[in-house]
């Protein structure tokens, strides 16, 4: 089965909160992954993380693939989650957690993945961050396997006018400026070849910035069919009253 991007849910305004929900117009599939591409604002400068959890109204699990904070900034994040091989429901509502008590500015977008590695689909990651300049430039990543799904999340330290997405990436979720509290943009592509992926985002202001890129490999293509052991050990056909259920002799 081959990799692909489905549907996708986020919100751009979730202004000094705990927490924020988005909800799939039509359930996802079973078995897919799910990528949660998260810009955050977390107003206590000495946590750990920007993002406490991600949740969902069925028990799947969410793993932090990869997350950063703007160090000069100490309040802005750019953070990557997802939940593999998942269970569905006709509703179906993604939770996204920030790790302060209240005072979070959440950006995200959770994209359905088809055709993901159903156990081990994280690949590849990077982080990287900017001093006040006109692009938020990743660190870059190389693909391990053909046909990858290959996702960034840019976090400007002020909200800009507008964002220029990579080229090539699709943009998924974005928000200029939320009470000049928190901005960020999440960007997405296959990469049908191994490769390396330096996405730069362009921002209208300069701005200092942090980066995080999360590559996802395919599902694992199905092993072949055998044959009977005599045949593939070259030992000799089999008796004459052997019948193939392949077609052979």
């Amino acid at each position: 089965m081959a990799i692909g991007i489905g549907q996708l849910i986020g919100t751009t305004s979730a202004a000094s909160v705990a927490s924020a929900n988005a909800t799939f117009s039509t359930a996802p599939a079973a078995g897919s992954m799910l990528a949660v591409l998260i810009s955050c604002y977390n107003p206590t400068a000495t946590d750990t993380h920007g993002i406490a959890s991600v949740s969902d109204n069925k028990g799947n699990t969410y793993v932090r693939a990869i997350e950063k904070l703007q160090t000069s900034d100490t309040h802005v994040w750019s953070t990557i989650f997802y939940a593999k091989n998942i269970a569905s429901s006709a509703t179906f509502t993604v939770t996204v957690t920030g790790q302060a008590a209240s005072g979070n500015y959440l950006t995200f977008g959770v994209v359905e993945v088809t055709g993901a590695h159903t156990t081990a689909p994280l690949d590849q990651t990077s982080t990287n961050q900017t001093a006040s300049q006109s692009t938020m430039v990743a660190t870059g990543v190389t693909t391990t396997v053909a046909n990858e799904y290959v996702a960034g999340v840019a976090s400007p330290t002020s909200g800009p006018g507008a964002y220029t997405a990579p080229t090539g990436y699709a943009n998924r979720v974005s928000q200029t400026d939320d009470n000049t509290q928190q901005a960020g943009s999440a960007d997405d592509k296959i990469r049908t070849t191994t490769g390396t992926e330096t996405p730069s985002w362009g921002v209208s202001i300069n701005a200092a910035s942090t980066v995080v890129m999360a590559t996802f490999k395919v599902a694992a293509a199905a092993a072949p069919l055998k044959r009977h052991a005599a045949e593939l050990s070259g030992l000799g056909s089999p008796g004459p009253f052997f019948r193939d259920p392949l077609g052979g002799p």
